[in-house]
């Protein structure tokens, strides 16, 4: 029908992302290629900007959602850190994005992403329900680390999507900074999507471990298990170095703090 973008029951603004490859590069490092093509096959939907304090909250408050599929001992984000209910929302773990998700599904009547797989993993000494991405389910997820990547990558090679000029850089992220901004009042990369770079770091679907040896992946999904989660594109608080393209993170899941959000993705189908 030609149009790539739609608006969901929550406001959110999905982007059609196309297939296509890119190469992989050092994450540490500046201009290091690791010489491993990544090749997407299948469209996906991607929001162009961060989910906000108010869409999370309307999932906390909703009262016919289960208490069960809440999360658990959830304070709200810093409102020094996102001062407004437009701001990202912040100090949400891995798993409090896949339960957001999910109910999102169910809200537009979608086949949730995930199920529990009836055993626990322990991270840092507690257990939390062990999850699992169901491969052929139409609602909302986290992206994949190479999903989110080539997004924001956008079809370019360079340090950042816009280009290797750090000089420009605070025209598209907010970094070095004391808090958030609102989503989206940077310019956006080549595709359309807002804060790639910086406002704050991105939760992915990905287990953290090395990069793969192999010379070329397609639709990878990471280990089945690893240090931690990933994420993705800086924060206000990080260095230029840190909200490049490459530059990889990851942390226990359950871990929440106040650079710390996502963004919705979704299987094209």
């Amino acid at each position: 029908d030609g149009i790539n973008w739609h608006v969901n029951s929550v406001g959110m603004t999905m982007l059609r992302i196309p297939v296509g490859s890119f190469v992989r590069k050092n994450s540490r490092g500046f201009d290091d290629v690791i010489d491993q093509t990544v090749t997407l096959t299948r469209p996906f939907l991607l929001a162009d900007r961060e989910v906000s304090r108010a869409q999370f909250q309307q999932f906390i408050d909703d009262p016919d959602y289960p208490r069960a599929e809440k999360p658990k001992d959830w304070s709200g984000a810093s409102v020094t850190y996102s001062p407004t209910e437009q701001h990202p929302v912040q100090m949400v773990s891995w798993y409090d994005a896949v339960l957001f998700c999910n109910w999102l599904s169910l809200q537009e009547e979608l086949m949730p992403c995930y199920k529990r797989t009836g055993e626990k993993e322990t991270i840092n000494n507690q257990e939390y329900d062990a999850w699992q991405l169901i491969p052929e389910a139409n609602g909302y997820r986290l992206p994949t680390e190479a999903e989110w990547e080539y997004a924001c990558w956008a079809g370019t090679v360079t340090t950042f999507s816009h280009g290797d000029e750090e000089s420009l850089l605070d025209r598209y992220a907010v970094y070095s900074s004391s808090r958030t901004e609102l989503p989206g009042s940077k310019l956006p990369n080549g595709w359309g999507l807002f804060d790639v770079h910086g406002n704050v770091y991105e939760w992915c679907q990905d287990w953290y471990a090395g990069y793969d040896s192999e010379k070329s992946l397609t639709d990878p999904t990471g280990p089945a298990q690893g240090k931690g989660r990933v994420l993705r594109g800086g924060s206000f608080y990080s260095l230029a170095q840190n909200a490049r393209s490459a530059y990889r993170l990851y942390l226990y899941p359950d871990y929440r703090y106040n650079p710390y959000g996502f963004r919705a993705a979704r299987t094209y189908r």
